[in-house]
């Protein structure tokens, strides 16, 4: 097991809602005494539900939409907001109808609570009553890289797939090659900078020198930095949209031990489509400017079956997440992993959720790369696009403020 790598100056607490079940309708059962309705002798027939149970991330609001049935366990008639109302004991939890949104600051204002509770009574009748229990999360910084400088003790150069034929020299047939350049990455105005860029360049594939005419880049924490589970955030400003910048902006997760294809992070249960598939590769996010239609990114889990067979990508698997501030302005992408649970934000708000998942014992490290799309001379177009050579370097850069981790 690789050792994780901690820069224990960045340390430091952050504070957040937990949700404590994982599979969405489940309602949590860790009351805090002495707050709220007492309930009487009656029965009720009341059941508040959830409609995601998810974990927020560190530094935002949480927001839950909460759901309300009403009946016997098998004919219960789910309830309009209208005919049911919440409440809580404490008055800075906001609630409106049927959505409640718990401040980022909840936790760091209130250091001896654990527990909220969101009471629900059916119309004015007090003996038909429930209630959810939100479990009060305390986030601790376990990494963070503010990228003053690059520091490559941290980020070590990825080599895997060095080179790919992105297209061909429209007067001599050569094919052209665009390869994972070491030397790519550069700080500018304490962001890290990545982008496509052309010119030919000796590159290295396990010592033997080969010649790129465009070079991109992928780097990772594989030799500094793992962790199972926890919050990985990413705040970055991606390539404004151009369908002649095809190229690739992605921020992911590898399993610290195995080889791609056949290491795990775990097992989809259930009955759907991905039911006994493992996962072995998170894509926290990938982008492309030179996509048609609004400015979008994609949510990606990786699948394999037990037989090491990769399913193939789909809608079961992927989710494309459209967001007017992609290629515009900076913005805060996050995934958490729970032991039964991965949801990814986008700027503190729930995209994608997938539940009920077996973990196995490893460990992720993150990968940051930018990769290029194809030449319009390619005989198969890249599924991020094409691009050409006018101002390349400018329309494709990907701008990295931050990434910091959280347990």
């Amino acid at each position: 097991m690789k050792k994780s790598f901690k820069i224990t100056s960045l340390i430091a607490a952050a504070v957040i809602v937990f949700s404590a079940c994982s599979d969405a309708g489940q309602s949590a059962s860790v009351p805090e005494e002495g707050s709220g309705a007492e309930k009487s002798d009656s029965v009720s027939l009341l059941d508040l539900r959830v409609s995601v149970d998810h974990p927020g991330v560190p530094g935002y609001d949480v927001g839950y939409d909460f759901l309300a049935y009403y009946g016997e366990e098998f004919s219960q008639t789910k309830l309009l907001p209208t005919e049911y109302s919440l409440y809580c004991d404490y008055p800075e939890i906001k609630i409106d109808g049927s959505s409640v949104t718990v401040p980022a600051d909840f936790a760091e204002k209130h250091p001896d609570v654990d527990y909220i509770n969101i009471y629900a009574k059916y119309g004015q009748d007090e003996t038909q009553t429930d209630y959810y229990t939100l479990p009060v999360k305390r986030w601790e910084q376990t990494f963070a890289d503010e990228f003053d400088t690059y520091d490559k003790n941290v980020w070590s150069f990825d080599g895997y797939n060095p080179s790919s034929v992105i297209g061909k020299d429209e007067t001599t047939g050569r094919e052209l090659l665009s390869g994972k350049d070491p030397d790519l990455p550069y700080i500018r105005d304490g962001n890290l900078v990545l982008s496509i860029k052309k010119g030919k360049k000796t590159l290295y594939d396990q010592g033997k020198p080969w010649v790129s005419d465009y070079q991109s880049c992928t780097i990772t924490t594989e030799n500094s930095f793992t962790q199972q589970y926890g919050c990985f955030m990413i705040y970055c400003k991606l390539p404004p949209q151009n369908d002649t910048a095809g190229c690739i902006s992605a921020f992911w997760l590898m399993p610290a031990e195995g080889n791609w294809g056949q290491s795990f992070f775990f097992k989809k249960t259930g009955s759907d489509i991905l039911s006994d598939y493992n996962c072995g590769e998170i894509d926290i996010f990938e982008y492309s400017p030179a996509w048609s239609g609004e400015p979008q990114l994609q949510i990606t889990e990786h699948w394999w079956n037990d037989s090491l067979e990769k399913l193939e990508s789909g809608p079961s698997t992927e989710l494309r997440v459209e967001n007017e501030k992609l290629g515009n302005e900076y913005v805060n992408v996050a995934c958490v992993w729970t032991p039964n649970g991965l949801f990814t934000y986008v700027d503190g708000v729930l995209s994608k959720s997938r539940v009920g998942l077996q973990p196995t014992d490893q460990e992720a490290y993150i990968l940051i790369s930018q990769g290029s799309g194809s030449l319009p001379s390619a005989e198969s177009q890249a599924w991020s696009g094409t691009f050409t050579d006018d101002n390349l370097e400018a329309k494709t850069e990907y701008l990295i403020d931050w990434v910091r981790v959280y347990k």
